[in-house]
């Protein structure tokens, strides 16, 4: 599949164009399809410049007004019964409008997952590496002869527990 061209290419086939070379010169020289030139020239005679950047605005399947309504519906079910499942919602919905045409119910779990609007996460300040034992176990003694674990005392000596 062809992606769109970037502007700068665009203004070149332009220039090209108009310094009188030919449309496989041009295709040759920048290397894009001969179609990519006519259908860039084309759109420049029709609108000028403001033809030359990408257009957007038909791409992506057309939603019909009936589906964007079934789908709203939907949304608004769901807002009023946050703790209902799609399912059930399609069920109800197509219970009270029978002639509503409802798409799949994974359809309606994908658009109503894209649109929750979570607020992104916030960005917090770095944390402070805590600082790490440089020996092993250096907070721990063993007591060899019982093999009792002792927590370290401060001053690196063990408490006398003989009484």
């Amino acid at each position: 599949m062809g992606q769109a061209k970037t502007l700068d290419i665009r203004q070149r086939v332009v220039t090209m164009k108009q310094s009188k070379h030919t449309n496989a010169s041009i295709s040759e020289s920048l290397q894009i399809g001969i179609g990519t030139v006519k259908n860039i020239w084309k759109r420049y005679q029709t609108n000028g410049k403001a033809g030359l950047p990408a257009c957007y605005d038909r791409c992506g399947r057309p939603v019909s007004p009936k589906e964007e309504l079934a789908f709203r519906l939907v949304r608004l079910v769901r807002h009023i019964h946050p703790t209902w499942g799609v399912p059930l919602i399609v069920l109800k919905v197509s219970e009270k409008f029978p002639e509503l045409k409802l798409r799949s119910i994974r359809q309606y779990q994908r658009r109503l997952f894209e649109g929750r609007g979570q607020l992104p996460r916030p960005i917090l300040p770095p944390k402070p590496d805590a600082e790490q034992s440089r020996i092993a176990h250096d907070t721990w003694q063993i007591d060899a002869k019982e093999r009792f674990y002792y927590p370290k005392w401060p001053g690196g000596m063990l408490p006398d527990y003989n009484g």
